[in-house]
């Protein structure tokens, strides 16, 4: 049975939540969540997992929202720089 995992502003935003739980080998997607945008990437999306993974998802979710600035900045300053 699919669950609900997350609500989304928009398309990226879907993408970003799906990719985290992808890193954590569950599979989640998508949908328009019937407002503005139907048709199109604008607008707002729900993301679902399976129910058996929905737990996990929500796990993986949290520990990427527990991310500190001092280690985003960490992240940054190890990441190459842009070629000029």
């Amino acid at each position: 049975m699919n669950r609900h995992l997350a609500s989304a502003a928009n398309e990226f935003e879907a993408d970003m939540i799906i990719a985290r739980v992808a890193e954590a080998g569950i599979h989640a997607w998508a949908s328009d969540s019937g407002s503005l945008g139907r048709g199109g990437g604008g607008g707002p999306r729900d993301v679902y997992v399976d129910e058996a993974d929905l737990a996990r998802a929500r796990a993986a979710i949290a520990n990427a929202e527990s991310v500190s600035e001092a280690e985003l900045t960490a992240l940054s300053e190890q990441s190459p720089s842009p070629p000029e």
